[in-house]
């Protein structure tokens, strides 16, 4: 909107417009801003409207930016069956934090992704965890673009064990094996749940969610109970939890290159690079992401320090570039 109104984008050839996640950008309160947006466009143009929802406000979006529109909804299943949920019962706020220290003992996968309501319950968690000394990432709202897509391919390709993060990671995220998701907080709203849980068992995998509440969240245990395809199990959390020192460490670890697309580096550089001039076994490298202007490699953690020093000391397609492993 900033650069339409400053004439820095013209928008008079455009064809297609795409809104997606419409229901989030109007509970967003974004509905002024799509309006005025709506106004440089040219008015023969074809719409397309996403949203996972569609109440009175999406409809009345839908209305105001179609005409002669073609309705297609698909199938609602209100949670994946490849999901199972399990309840805790905390009695009162002080006990969320050692009880996700024992879930996290109990279940420990690869990777967990743990939902927060709030930036603020967000951050002292992931410093509580990583003061315990796990692997963990945060992502929230007040991350700036970069360090949002930094913290998401570390997490996808295994450098990070624990993602603790708000909603924003709620939708949209699709990430092979994550088979835990942890609501240290159940979320404010049914859908936003659904969505939570979604984020494991996706394709034909099988995911596991765990959900701390007190017992004043009785009630949204009902709705959760009404609105799920599988039965929703309660268990009892030990009476005295005790963190045994257990931590959780990463198989993988990122190497950040200063190098990408722009330059011409393609992933059989990079992997040509560690294997035929380093020495480290193809099967011991993982994920390799080429961005723009920089590329990100995942290396198993027993070959990560091998694999920096290798590759600081020589070249990469001949030429010598910067590279440094993300911590």
């Amino acid at each position: 909107l900033s650069l339409l109104k400053a004439g820095l984008l013209k928008c008079h050839t455009l064809h297609t417009l795409v809104l997606d996640e419409a229901d989030q950008m109007l509970s967003l309160g974004f509905k002024e801003s799509i309006d005025q947006i709506l106004e440089y466009l040219p008015s023969q143009r074809q719409t397309l409207l996403f949203s996972a929802t569609f109440d009175d406000a999406a409809q009345a979006l839908a209305d105001a930016t179609k005409s002669d529109a073609v309705h297609i909804q698909l199938e609602q299943k209100a949670s994946s069956p490849t999901v199972q949920q399990i309840n805790f019962k905390v009695n009162a706020q002080s006990e969320r934090l050692p009880a996700l220290r024992y879930l996290l003992e109990q279940y420990h996968h690869d990777s967990s992704l743990i939902f927060c309501n709030t930036r603020k319950a967000c951050q002292q968690l992931f410093e509580h965890l990583n003061d315990d000394g796990h692997s963990v990432l945060m992502l929230h709202g007040g991350l700036d673009q970069q360090a949002r897509n930094e913290t998401l391919l570390r997490f996808a390709n295994g450098s990070c064990s624990l993602l603790v993060t708000t909603d924003v990671a709620a939708r949209g995220l699709d990430i092979k094996d994550l088979n835990l998701v942890i609501n240290y907080e159940l979320a404010l709203q049914l859908d936003t749940h659904i969505h939570r849980i979604g984020r494991s068992g996706r394709g034909q995998e099988t995911g596991l969610a765990l959900n701390l509440h007190t017992q004043e969240e009785h009630a949204k245990l009902g709705a959760l109970r009404s609105h799920s395809s599988t039965p929703i199990k309660q268990k009892q959390l030990p009476h005295l939890l005790q963190d045994t020192g257990a931590k959780l460490r990463p198989r993988m670890m990122t190497l950040a290159i200063a190098a990408g697309r722009k330059n011409k580096l393609r992933p059989g550089d990079i992997l040509g690079a560690l294997t035929r001039q380093v020495g480290i076994p193809g099967e011991r490298i993982g994920k390799i992401d080429i961005l723009d202007f920089q590329s990100f490699v995942a290396i198993q953690t027993s070959y990560a320090d091998r694999a920096l020093a290798g590759l600081v000391a020589g070249t990469i397609k001949g030429r010598k570039i910067k590279v440094k492993l993300l911590n």
